[in-house]
């Protein structure tokens, strides 16, 4: 599945920490599929000791409620470390919480709406928009001639 270090130098990596197994799997379908490499932690000091020998991620996505180490002391472990503040972070967490309490680019609210949080991480890396169309049959009511669904930007 992940590996432990961002070995591949022609693919975005991220560092998805989360203890959720099926998540992680499912994350790892998604983020592989979109071009991007994959580090996993599935707990907070699992994370920090990765981020403490060397790994840089160019995404963390980290979940709040982890074992051992918090997703909150984790994130406060990033922003005061000068080699780490600038590396752009996801939350994802089913925890409720204030948004603004959290030091992150982003914030998801699980379950979450992958092709959103696709774009997310494709806006904050500066990669090309996600590979997955996001669709929205909201946008307009059905008619005789319609010709599939339409596609909603994912910006």
């Amino acid at each position: 599945m992940a590996s432990d270090t961002c070995d591949k130098l022609d693919q975005p990596c991220i560092l998805v920490v989360d203890d959720d197994a099926d998540l992680m799997a499912f994350l790892f379908s998604v983020l592989t599929e979109e071009g991007f490499s994959m580090v996993a932690a599935s707990h907070g000091q699992q994370a920090l000791d990765l981020l403490e020998h060397g790994l840089r991620p160019h995404l963390i996505l980290i979940d709040l409620m982890l074992p051992r180490v918090s997703g909150i002391d984790v994130l406060d472990h990033i922003r005061t470390d000068r080699s780490l503040r600038t590396i752009p972070r996801i939350v994802i967490t089913g925890a409720p919480m204030e948004r603004n309490a959290l030091v992150a680019d982003a914030v998801f609210q699980k379950p979450f709406d992958h092709g959103e949080l696709l774009g997310a991480i494709h806006r904050l890396i500066g990669t090309v928009e996600p590979k997955i169309a996001v669709i929205d049959r909201r946008d307009s009511p059905a008619t005789a001639d319609d010709r599939g669904p339409r596609r909603k930007s994912a910006t």
